[in-house]
Parts: structure tokens; C-alpha cells; sequence
């Protein structure tokens, strides 16, 4: 195994890790009546476009984030978020999906839930090298150029 530092030639490459992320991709809002949980038919359009990215990308992972007005019953954010969820992704996997219940925001008008679908990527993991022995200038190694080109 290659020591930290070390530089691997082209024909002794090993695979890197890399580092996993969650990149947002997309937003969308439901919107909901005063002290309801229910989804209207209005909000299908929203429903749609979520389940047909679940349906397209399998690297795809979705957090529902419920809110509520102040006035409002205290686990109705939640009670939100699940509601769009089963509509959107009743199918899907639970390790696909979170439901979280983000309260009473200061204000009006907070009777909604706020979908997050976030793209599961692998960013490569970048080499460098001194240009010299006696030099702190690093520069990336071919290895690296190659990946960062594509």
C-alpha cells in the first residue's frame, strides 16, 4: 500500500476513495389549509415532480421538513411532512427519506412543508505533490489532472 506522500505511477494506480456528499437538487413547497394535515389537489404538480425523480435516480434521498403556524397543534408539522412523504414515496425505502417537524417559524403564513431532494455523489479524492525537496509549492499529480479533466 502506498505511503502518505507517495506518488503511485500509472501502472501501479489503486482506485481512491473519495469523499460522499449530498447535493441539493431540488426544492419544493406544499402548501396546507389552516389546521390541516390533509394535501390538497392543488399540490400534485409538487407530488409528481418528487416521485418521478425518486422513480428516475436511485442515488436520490429526500428530507420533508414540516412548519407550522404559532397557533396551530404542536405535532402538526410533523404529521405534514409524513402526509407528503406517503403521497410522494409511499413505496420507497425509509433509508431513502426523512420526515422532520421544524416547528413554529416567527410570522404568518407557515402552513407548509418544505421538500429537499439531495443527489448522493462521490467526489474524487485529490493528490498533490512538491514541486522539490526544498519547495512548499504543491501542485497536483497527473493522476489528479486526469480525474479533474474527466
Amino acid at each position: 500500500a502506498p505511503q502518505l506522500g507517495e506518488v503511485l505511477s500509472s501502472d501501479e494506480e489503486e482506485p481512491l476513495e473519495g469523499a460522499k456528499v449530498s447535493v441539493p437538487v431540488l426544492r419544493q413547497t406544499v402548501q396546507f389549509k389552516r389546521a390541516s394535515a390533509e394535501v390538497a389537489s392543488e399540490q400534485d404538480v409538487v407530488l409528481r415532480s418528487v416521485a418521478a425523480i425518486a422513480a428516475m435516480q436511485p442515488n436520490t434521498f429526500f428530507l420533508f421538513t414540516g412548519v407550522r403556524e404559532h397557533f396551530e397543534e404542536e405535532n402538526l408539522d410533523l404529521r405534514r411532512a409524513e402526509a407528503v412523504a406517503a403521497l410522494c414515496l409511499g413505496h420507497l425505502s425509509k433509508e431513502r427519506l426523512r420526515c422532520n417537524g421544524g416547528g413554529a417559524p416567527p410570522g404568518h403564513g407557515h402552513r407548509q412543508v418544505f421538500v429537499c431532494v439531495l443527489l448522493a455523489v462521490t467526489l474524487p479524492e485529490l493528490e498533490f505533490e512538491c514541486r522539490s525537496a526544498d519547495s512548499l509549492e504543491r501542485q497536483p499529480t497527473r493522476r489528479s489532472k486526469r480525474i479533474l479533466r474527466g
